[in-house]
């Protein structure tokens, strides 16, 4: 945990009338079974029946919803550049050693 997990995003962002500039990933550490199984939920709702759904850009969108406890639509917006950051971040969170 700490500093280096707050991403500085490259295009702020807008949402409910607010400019995004940073996502805090810290949360990433504070998810349980329960949360990963809510954003499967999620997915599924919006039509992903693939593998490995943790990869994909549409999932590290909804894991930053969940860990900046905002609605599953709070990072729709992020420019293609920090989704693509965030992504790589997230899913390479859940496959790193140690």
């Amino acid at each position: 945990k700490g500093d280096q997990w707050i991403v500085k995003l490259i295009d702020p962002f807008e949402f409910e009338g607010k400019t995004i500039e940073s996502i805090d990933l810290n949360g990433l550490f504070d998810l349980t079974g329960r949360d990963l199984c809510q954003i499967d939920d999620q997915m599924m709702a919006r039509g992903y029946t693939g593998q490995t759904m943790e990869l994909t850009k549409q999932y590290a969108l909804l894991t930053v919803a969940k860990i900046c406890k905002q609605p599953w639509e709070f990072a729709d917006n992020m420019k293609s550049r920090d989704v693509i950051r965030i992504k790589n971040i997230v899913s390479g969170f859940f496959y790193a050693r140690g």
